[in-house]
């Protein structure tokens, strides 16, 4: 999707592996509460929870292509994370 476009609503979710019995690892944990960190200063509107393996984020107020960007130049590869898209139209029929 252009940058500039303004006729969608972008539902953005993060996923981030966190297997409870490897939690005890200091690199896993580690890893997962940086990844948090950078994403709650890309945007204070995500919303938080936890499924039995992932840690999901998800928000609706940022560009998927300006995150991923912003993680990159962050040292975070994009095999640290899922990152899943849904466009929602504003305004009009498709």
């Amino acid at each position: 999707m252009k940058r500039e476009n303004e006729t969608c609503i972008q539902h953005i979710k993060v996923s981030l592996p966190f297997h409870p019995k490897k939690a005890a690892d200091p690199n896993q944990a580690g890893k997962c509460r940086r990844m948090i960190e950078l994403l709650q200063k890309t945007n204070v509107n995500w919303k938080i929870h936890r499924t039995q393996n992932l840690i999901v984020l998800e928000t609706t107020d940022l560009d998927f292509n300006r995150l991923t960007e912003f993680l990159s130049k962050n040292g975070i590869g994009e095999t640290d994370y899922d990152l899943s898209v849904e466009y929602e139209r504003k305004w009009g029929l498709l």
